[in-house]
Formats: structure tokens, C-alpha cells, sequence
């Protein structure tokens, strides 16, 4: 992390502050987007008719791409017009681009690329996972040159 960001009362957020934050994420995500597609599965979809038909199967993958996308858009566009989700607003945790603080768009799509249900993206999403539990941070901050960083209160 730069150090000017360090001297302006910032540091690293903390992993449960970040592991949390998601957690919030994927509740409101779950609440105002997903319970609506989810509907609309199991009132056209049994599990029978899923078994039998490549057509359903292929609706409902359609569908879960379509959720993944609206997943990459929350997550893209808040912390690239606010500088973090809903989530991290209520845990008070940013992100931000190590040198310049404001997140620039190609970096906040960059950072959110593991949402994307395409070969290899969705294999980010294991080692982001499997990496933010030995080092705490993300591979795809890495990439993105960003960091999730709270405010230091003294």
C-alpha cells in the first residue's frame, strides 16, 4: 500500500471487516436480485423436468450467468462510483487504487473479474478465496493494483 494513503489515517482493512462486508454483499445481492430470479426458476423449473431436458438445463444455466453478470455490475460499479458496496459502507471499508487513491473503472472492473462464469475467470474465484485466507488480501487486488483499506481512528 502506498504510504501516502497510510499517512492519511488509512490502513489495511481487517479480514473480518472484508470477509463480513461480503457476507452483507451476498444478502443484499441474495434480497433485491437473486430472490427474483429464483422465482422465476422454480415456477417454470421441477427438478425432473431439469434432469430431462437439455432446453431447461440450458435456461437455468442462461439464468445463472445472468445473475453472475448482475453480481459483476453491483460489485464494479459501487466501488468504482463510491468507493465500496453496500457492504462496505456499513463495515466503514474502501477500495482504492494503491497510488491514487480514487478507483479508476478498468481497475474496479479488473478487481471483479473472478465474477465472470467464463473459462479460466471462474477459477479466480478459488484462489482469491484460497489466497485471501493465507495473506488476507485478494489474488485479484493484486492484478488490479488495488487495496481494501479502513479508517484508522485514533
Amino acid at each position: 500500500m502506498e504510504l501516502k494513503l497510510l499517512n492519511k489515517g488509512y490502513m489495511p482493512a481487517r479480514p473480518w471487516k472484508r470477509a463480513l462486508a461480503l457476507i452483507i454483499d451476498i444478502v443484499v445481492l441474495d434480497f433485491f436480485v437473486f430472490s427474483g430470479f429464483g422465482s422465476a426458476v422454480r415456477g417454470i423449473v421441477s427438478y425432473d423436468s431439469m434432469l430431462s431436458s437439455p432446453e431447461i438445463r440450458l435456461r437455468v444455466i442462461l439464468i445463472g450467468f445472468i445473475m453472475l453478470f448482475f453480481a459483476y455490475i453491483y460489485f464494479s460499479s459501487l466501488e468504482y462510483l463510491l468507493g465500496q458496496t453496500i457492504g462496505k459502507y456499513i463495515l466503514d471499508i474502501y477500495v482504492v487504487d494503491k497510488s491514487s487513491a480514487r478507483l479508476p473503472l478498468g481497475k474496479a472492473l479488473l478487481r471483479n473479474i473472478c465474477l465472470i462464469p467464463v473459462f479460466p475467470f471462474y477459477f479466480l474465484i478459488f484462489i482469491d478465496a484460497a489466497y485471501f485466507l493465507i495473506k488476507s488480501k485478494r489474488v485479484s487486488d493484486a492484478f488490479a493494483g488495488t487495496e481494501v483499506v479502513e479508517k484508522v481512528h485514533y
